[in-house]
């Protein structure tokens, strides 16, 4: 995937002391398959800590959202 869009994001993050994860990824095709890529800078144990904390409030939302 060569978005503009995510290279220019890749670009304005290249500060050394700044972190972040930046996952894009395709509308699905009609079989329902989408291209994912990530991207990330800084230490891998912090980018794995921040992927770990994404994924414990996404449930949670889905939890709280099944609760309605």
């Amino acid at each position: 995937m060569n978005n503009p869009t995510r290279n220019h994001l890749k670009e304005a993050y290249k500060n050394p002391n700044l972190y972040y994860v930046l996952i894009t990824c395709t509308k699905p095709s009609d079989s329902g398959e989408m291209q994912v890529e990530m991207s990330y800078n800084g230490e891998a144990d912090l980018v794995s800590y921040l992927l770990e904390n994404a994924i414990s409030q996404i449930e949670h939302a889905e939890l709280e959202y099944e609760a309605q």
